[in-house]
């Protein structure tokens, strides 16, 4: 059809905003049913394959929403050289402006995908309000039956998706603040790794003197007993799926036991 065609291309590159959808529709339904106020059938109908009875008629909003969908896999989907300019540009404008009164670190805000914070949408450009509006149509979620070990790791830790209600008021702690500016942690694979160092000869004070808590005391961590527990305590805020010290193994053995 030549007005799909037509509009196709622009619709991929800058969205068709909704009044220009309706204006188009109502086109259509003027071609096909020749001016006629009353139609003669559904206009749903035309829409299926000419064996059905229809007329292989082509839907805007179908089309359009499809167009969204493909723009809104891009944008959760590919990761760096292969990262389109929008996306990134996108990225900067969702962290920008959030929703409600938690206090969320500019520093720590990664995606509204991935983490429990929302953009703030009346200061969305058109665009992003289409591909959010499209999320929420299609119920788009960061979600699997199993995750590997990398992509746990790779995860924000602060407003985690995946964590329980005590992981809320963990995000603002002056421990979570310590970790995120002295010990420069950002994802779950970092407090990983500030669990897992060697902690030899630990004591729980301010001046141990095992390694980890001379480095992290030069690093500016003032009690760095007190950033290790608040990262353990991160870490078993998670629940089981998400936690990267279950093995993929054991997820899915205990997968299996809950199909019996």
């Amino acid at each position: 059809m030549t007005v799909g065609g037509m509009s196709q291309y622009l619709t991929a590159v800058q969205g068709m905003p909704e009044d220009v959808e309706e204006y188009l529709d109502k086109r259509i339904k003027n071609f096909v049913w020749a001016g006629k106020s009353k139609a003669p059938t559904d206009y749903e109908i035309m829409f299926l394959p000419k064996s059905e009875g229809g007329r292989d008629l082509l839907s805007i909003k179908d089309r359009n929403s499809a167009i969204e969908s493909k723009n809104l896999k891009d944008f959760v989907t590919t990761e760096g050289e292969n990262r389109a300019k929008w996306c990134s540009l996108s990225d900067n404008r969702l962290r920008k402006d959030i929703q409600g009164n938690t206090i969320v670190d500019p520093k720590v805000r990664d995606s509204p995908f991935k983490q429990t914070w929302k953009p703030l949408q009346k200061c969305l450009p058109r665009p992003l309000k289409r591909m959010l509006k499209t999320a929420r149509k299609f119920k788009l979620t960061f979600n699997a039956l199993a995750l590997s070990k990398n992509i746990k790791e790779e995860l924000p830790i602060f407003f985690h998706m995946g964590g329980n209600r005590d992981m809320g008021r963990r995000n603002n702690s002056k421990c979570a603040q310590c970790l995120r500016d002295c010990h420069s942690v950002r994802s779950t694979g970092d407090v990983l790794a500030t669990v897992e160092r060697n902690y030899q000869r630990h004591n729980r004070r301010r001046n141990c003197a095992c390694q980890p808590c001379r480095e992290d005391r030069l690093r500016g961590c003032i009690a760095p007993y007190l950033c290790l527990e608040e990262a353990i305590k991160m870490l078993d805020c998670l629940y089981e799926k998400w936690d990267p010290r279950v093995e993929v193994n054991q997820r899915a053995e205990g997968l299996s036991d809950e199909l019996k």
